[in-house]
């Protein structure tokens, strides 16, 4: 009997203990997004955000639910003052939040920047304010000394494996970029950037990335850019990262160019595209270059196959067709380079262990009326 009742007193005590500590860390759930909204917090993550990464950080707002996650707003971080008073990097708005399950593991993250803009600045001397951030970020690291009497072996790279599925969606809309080059006396300037990624299963489901944005060079308005990326694949049955094996399909919109890529490395290989009209390209390009391009026009059609071999070796097939090009204007004053046409055709390997690229079989055509084959 009286074991009896020292067991149970033991099983109240056990319980009574497990039932405090589960009402302890119910209450401190409960109450963390409150503790997180404080401005005690938003300081301390100033503070932190500041000492990491070496820049003063400000943040206006900082505020955390279960519901909708943490949402920061007006945050910044100040650029170095030999480069001016404005910050590096800023974000009008930032909400985060993610959720993870156990059996089957899983983890889903859920981002959204707005209004992201960066400051980029050359100067005359070819430095940059990001080079000296990076340069301020890098930690010295201690040297290993080496071991005396032991073999050098290259061990063999180890697979990353997912230890769960993926899923996420990342949005970032309103983006600027400023890049001031005092260097050349150029601004080029980003609007309206979109970046959209959907993961809606890294395992089983394909990725998508769509990016867009509108650019000017030194006021002049440049055409605006569309990449939508497809990927399907990523990974195998087992959770290891396989991009050779990886399905993908490229579109593209830049200036003067429309790019076209879709297979894989392995199987049917990757076919690729990539159509050129120099008109548009060369108004497109001309703000970049230090000096005057010549007046281009023609077009250009680049189509590309290639297979990944289980030696390790890429079979590939080129073939480059010009049609009507035509250079004049420019640094060749008074004269012309053209038109004329001309198809290049180029079958080979590439020996990606030793770096090796044996090319097959060529030919050359000019005008359709003279040929080289080699």
């Amino acid at each position: 009997m009286r074991i009896f009742r020292r067991i149970l007193k033991w099983v109240l005590w056990i319980t009574g203990l497990l039932s405090a500590m589960l009402i302890l860390v119910a209450a401190g759930l409960f109450f963390m997004p409150n503790m997180v909204s404080t401005d005690w917090f938003r300081h301390q993550f100033e503070m932190r955000a500041t000492k990491t990464l070496h820049r003063s950080v400000t943040v206006k707002n900082l505020q955390w639910s279960w519901k909708e996650g943490m949402r920061i707003k007006g945050l910044e971080a100040a650029d170095d003052p030999e480069y001016g008073k404005g910050p590096i990097l800023s974000v009008d708005q930032l909400l985060f939040s993610f959720d993870f399950e156990l059996n089957p593991k899983r983890l889903w993250v859920d981002l959204e920047v707005d209004g992201l803009k960066a400051n980029l600045i050359r100067e005359k001397d070819g430095r940059t304010n990001l080079e000296v951030w990076l340069i301020k970020l890098k930690t010295p690291r201690e040297s290993a000394e080496p071991t005396r009497d032991a073999p050098e072996e290259n061990a063999p790279a180890t697979p990353f494996i997912l230890p769960g599925d993926l899923t996420a969606e990342i949005k970032l809309t309103h983006t600027q970029l400023r890049v001031d080059d005092r260097m050349e006396n150029r601004l080029l300037e980003i609007h309206d950037g979109t970046i959209n990624l959907l993961m809606p299963s890294l395992l089983s489901k394909p990725v998508t990335l769509n990016i867009g944005s509108r650019q000017s060079m030194d006021g002049k308005v440049l055409p605006p850019l569309n990449l939508a990326v497809h990927a399907d694949r990523l990974v195998d049955e087992t959770g290891a990262l396989n991009p050779q094996a990886a399905m993908l399909e490229i579109n593209g919109e830049l200036p003067g160019l429309h790019v076209a890529l879709k297979g894989a490395m392995v199987k049917k290989g990757l076919e690729g595209q990539v159509k050129i009209d120099l008109a548009p390209l060369a108004e497109a390009v001309q703000p970049f270059m230090p000096a005057a391009v010549p007046e281009l026009s023609g077009e250009m059609l680049l189509q590309t196959n290639a297979k990944l071999q289980p030696n390790k070796m890429i079979i590939f097939d080129l073939r480059l067709v010009c049609e009507n090009i035509l250079a004049s204007g420019g640094p060749l004053k008074e004269k012309q380079i053209g038109p004329f046409s001309m198809t290049i055709t180029q079958g080979g390997s590439a020996e990606l262990p030793d770096k090796i690229v044996n090319l097959d079989r060529g030919e050359i055509r000019f005008m359709e009326k003279s040929g080289l084959s080699y």
